[in-house]
């Protein structure tokens, strides 16, 4: 099983503010794991997939 990521520990290993990730989850934007009520946790690897979606290509 892949290790999760609390928000604290995505915001580090991707370089996004923490209240960032807050809103792109509460949003559904990005994946993550509830396993109680409070108890978020990330996939790294599905959020970067996620957030690639985003990405704008620039016109040549």
């Amino acid at each position: 099983m892949k290790r999760l990521l609390t928000i604290r520990g995505l915001s580090d290993a991707i370089g996004i503010p923490p209240r960032s990730i807050r809103s792109l989850y509460l949003a559904r934007k990005i994946p993550f794991i509830k396993t109680g009520h409070r108890s978020i946790f990330f996939d790294e690897d599905k959020v970067r997939v996620a957030l690639d979606k985003f990405e704008v290509r620039a016109v040549v």
